[in-house]
């Protein structure tokens, strides 16, 4: 079982969680220039608890993509993640800008960042938020899609560019012993 989670879930305890079948978690930087007041203690909870880590950062496309990048890389940086763990980056709030703006910031920054700390990350959307906001490009299928789609179905429903996915967030109503409150319940196509 795989959860992403954020200052809204708080200080997980892994013991509990993993115990109930948890094996990886995904746990979010920050939101622009704002970190998560939770990220590197549950990071390292869930390393100390043998489980699989990796994080996403929600970049605030009107802000300063310089300093924006310099800040994940640091947060990154500062709980050792080339020790496990994928990058993505989240898109899913277009801050007011059009298709052409938003498409052109959204792959700058995935450029920046990728120079920065040597990795490609990846793109956590949904459809319902790409298509119309984005649409199809020419780089997006260069870079791994965690695809957002709640339904019970037998696959999510893509975002224009991919044909596949690597992650899946299937729920966003999961509930999982030592998490508060609700949490994102995800799967993989292949194994980490």
């Amino acid at each position: 079982m795989i959860i992403d989670i954020s200052r809204y879930n708080r200080l997980v305890d892994f013991a509990k969680a993993k115990a109930a079948g948890l094996t990886e978690v995904i746990a979010r930087i920050g939101v622009g220039f704002n970190g998560d007041p939770f990220y590197a203690h549950n990071i390292q909870r869930a390393r100390d608890n043998g489980l699989i880590v990796g994080s996403y950062y929600v970049p605030k496309w009107g802000y300063d993509r310089a300093l924006q990048v310099e800040i994940c890389a640091a947060s990154l940086d500062g709980i050792g993640w080339k020790q496990n763990g994928e990058v993505w980056i989240d898109c899913e709030v277009a801050d007011g800008y059009g298709k052409d703006e938003l498409r052109a910031r959204i792959h700058d920054f995935l450029i920046d960042l990728q120079k920065c700390i040597r990795y490609r990350p990846g793109i956590y959307t949904a459809q319902w938020w790409w298509n119309p906001n984005v649409g199809m490009t020419t780089w997006a299928k260069d870079y791994a899609l965690w695809v957002a789609n709640y339904t019970a179905g037998p696959k999510p429903l893509m975002p224009a560019g991919w044909t596949t996915w690597l992650l899946w967030q299937y729920s966003e109503t999961g509930t999982l012993p030592g998490v508060s409150g609700r949490v994102d319940l995800n799967r993989r196509s292949i194994p980490f």
